[in-house]
């Protein structure tokens, strides 16, 4: 990578001005970047907006921990991972699989940025989506059988950087990807049991990680977005985020991944690229419904900051 895409610097993306009434925006180790301005960015992302929004980004870099506002803009997963030069892995927690097939082929949204990276990014060597229903997988990859897979402008979100050309045939077929590995879903079900050895194996750990975080996984005792949600504990989180963070340097052995020795030594990277969160609430409720829902939200976005900082010492 170049020098710009090193740096290590955590952000706030504010497009809503939701973390204006959090706390989060004033620890000193953030740089706030109000997006408020951009235009064509409210859960579809138009190529104008794409550039725009990498252009705040560039400046300081994808190292870091980032928070990117309500699940509207979790594609700007995508705008980070999209100028990764190196092979890499990509982790998600998400209620929603965000791999919808297209519903405007010229620009990518909140609902379908997983499924673009997986088919357009070819640094891309394993994407790992931990958290949602069942049902929610079958849908997605029911979906892409035949040509509904159909990607009709690939080119649309690399900008010409550092991305090598290559052809996409008219039906994408995801079961390639499955088979191969290089897709691998646990599902919520999967994780009421703890993750399941015959799919732990298949990780990869030769890879550097990119991991996002959409608080829609979390039950909404825990959290409030403007997602329907899934059940799973800020605890359960922190478990689930161990069995990546865990081989970190000496955090390998802190008490969150010493119960579990596959957790502890085994899922070991040589390093973390940088760490998302998105999944605020929707500023255009009732105040005391928003007021609620941000006080929540503000605990949650404070513990996951201080547990990935524990876990990455460089982000601190």
């Amino acid at each position: 990578m170049g020098d710009s895409k090193v740096k290590n610097e955590n952000m706030i993306l504010d497009f809503t001005h939701v973390y204006r009434d959090e706390d989060i925006k004033d620890i000193d180790r953030f740089r706030y970047i109000d997006c408020s301005d951009i235009q064509e960015t409210d859960m579809y992302c138009s190529k104008n907006a794409y550039e725009k929004i990498w252009g705040r980004i560039e400046p300081y870099g994808i190292q870091g921990i980032h928070y990117i506002d309500s699940g509207n803009y979790h594609y700007i997963t995508k705008i980070i991972t999209d100028h990764i030069t190196e092979p890499f892995g990509l982790v998600m927690y998400d209620h929603h699989t965000d791999m919808q097939i297209p519903m405007v082929p010229e620009m990518m949204s909140c609902g379908d940025w997983a499924g673009q990276t997986l088919i357009q990014n070819e640094n891309l060597r394993q994407l790992v989506v931990v958290g949602p229903p069942e049902s929610d997988i079958e849908q997605t990859l029911e979906s892409y059988k035949g040509s509904k897979g159909r990607q009709e402008n690939v080119e649309s979100y690399k900008c010409g950087y550092n991305v090598q050309e290559a052809e996409y045939d008219d039906s994408y077929d995801i079961s390639r990807d499955i088979s191969s590995e290089r897709l691998l879903i646990f599902s919520a079900k999967d994780l009421h049991g703890g993750l399941p050895e015959d799919k732990l194996k298949h990780i990869r750990t030769d890879l550097p990680l990119y991991i996002s975080i959409d608080k829609d996984v979390l039950g909404t005792e825990y959290t409030e977005t403007n997602w329907s949600q899934g059940d799973m504990s800020i605890d359960g989180l922190e478990r689930l985020l161990s069995v990546f963070l865990g081989g970190q340097g000496e955090e390998k052995n802190t008490d969150a991944c010493r119960n579990d020795e596959r957790y502890a030594g085994g899922i070991r990277h040589s390093r973390i690229l940088g760490v998302d969160v998105c999944g605020e609430v929707q500023t255009d409720i009732s105040v005391p419904e928003y007021l609620e829902a941000e006080e929540k939200n503000e605990k949650v976005n404070i513990e996951l900051f201080r547990f990935i900082s524990e876990h990455v010492k460089k982000f601190r």
